[in-house]
């Protein structure tokens, strides 16, 4: 797979595991997971985009979207890993947070606007 670059200035060579989106749209927006916190920790997005997750840390992490794990449940992203959500068309606009359960203070805001 090509190196992709992120918005956050950091190139990842495509490492770790294939999501369930693979080979789907481009991501609408890229959070890195780097240094144990989110980059950014406010992530604003729209029903039906996409984020891919790439963790940047020599370290395991997990994701959970709290109060909306069937969006994402608890996912693990390995050192150098990626992984890929869809935001489903029918979800509410509003605040949702975003977690590491391997690493209790890494948090982010998820806000999802109308479309």
């Amino acid at each position: 797979m090509a190196p992709m670059v992120t918005i956050f200035v950091a190139t990842f060579a495509g490492l770790g595991f294939a999501s369930p989106f693979a080979g789907a749209q481009q991501p609408s927006l890229i959070v890195a997971l780097k240094n144990h916190l989110f980059e950014p920790v406010l992530v604003e997005v729209k029903p039906g985009d996409t984020i891919r997750f790439d963790n940047a840390d020599d370290t395991l992490h997990s994701l959970t979207l709290l109060g909306r794990e069937d969006v994402i449940g608890e996912e693990f992203v390995d050192p150098g890993g990626s992984y890929t959500i869809h935001i489903p068309a029918e979800m509410a606009p509003g605040t949702y947070e975003l977690d590491c359960t391997i690493h209790v203070d890494m948090r982010a805001k998820l806000l999802v606007r109308e479309r």
